[in-house]
């Protein structure tokens, strides 16, 4: 091979590998749109609108996607309108799973014969998602299905008449009226027991802003001298299922 056969294949070979190079710098960024020639050099790939700052940019270390349209905005999630059209929106408050506690449950002491009474809850463990505590009830920030999980203690000092049987109810109320499919009673002898409790677990269907309430009865055979009733405690907590 003479020299000149040799300075040909070398340019040739030089300029194959400025041409690779030169592709692989021009192709390792992407830009479609407005100024199309100038890309953020953080990203490898740039979609931008006519509307200066709205772009969909993924940054070319970490992958991470950006989507701008004007409707972003911390702690809002990406969603589609009814043809597809994707924007920012504020998480609801049915995605964030509304849940609330009270606890701390009394009432006074009973005075008659099936009576009943609404559990006054001092105390709010927690709450989120919308729910807010109204009067002695939870008040619900969404149509749909709620578990609902109540226990009230039933205390009974200075008895000790075994003979002195007590009847007692949980029931749930909605907007002040009693759901009659949503109760759990209980009997027991007043003598044999300090303290009882009934539970509750059930799943209620509620309308956004019903206020729902935990009550109580009470019904006993007869009235020793000495047996008084009341709930010393109770709890009473609801959670939306999605």
């Amino acid at each position: 091979m003479n020299n000149k056969q040799f300075l040909k294949k070398s340019c040739a070979a030089a300029l194959v590998a400025v041409m690779v190079c030169s592709s692989s710098a021009l192709f390792a960024q992407v830009k479609v749109g407005t100024n199309p020639t100038s890309i953020n050099a953080a990203n490898n790939l740039e979609v931008e609108a006519s509307t200066a700052g709205r772009k969909t940019s993924v940054d070319k270390t970490t992958g991470q996607v950006t989507i701008a349209d004007g409707t972003e905005g911390a702690g809002k999630i990406l969603t589609s309108d009814a043809t597809g059209g994707a924007s920012w929106q504020p998480i609801t408050t049915a995605a964030k799973s509304p849940k609330m506690r009270l606890y701390a449950g009394t009432t006074p002491y009973f005075t008659t014969n099936f009576q009943i009474q609404e559990i006054n809850y001092a105390t709010t463990d927690f709450t989120e998602g919308g729910m807010l505590k109204v009067g002695n009830g939870i008040k619900v920030p969404v149509d749909g299905i709620y578990q609902l999980s109540a226990l009230a203690v039933y205390t009974n000092p200075g008895c000790s008449d075994v003979n002195a049987f007590l009847g007692t109810g949980l029931y749930v109320a909605v907007n002040g009226a009693l759901i009659n499919n949503h109760y759990i009673g209980r009997e027991g002898s007043r003598g044999n027991a300090y303290q009882f409790t009934n539970a509750f677990t059930d799943l209620v269907k509620l309308n956004a802003n019903d206020v729902v309430t935990m009550r109580v009865n009470f019904s006993i055979n007869y009235f020793p001298a000495g047996c008084n009733t009341k709930i010393s405690d109770g709890t009473f907590s609801m959670t939306y299922v999605p």
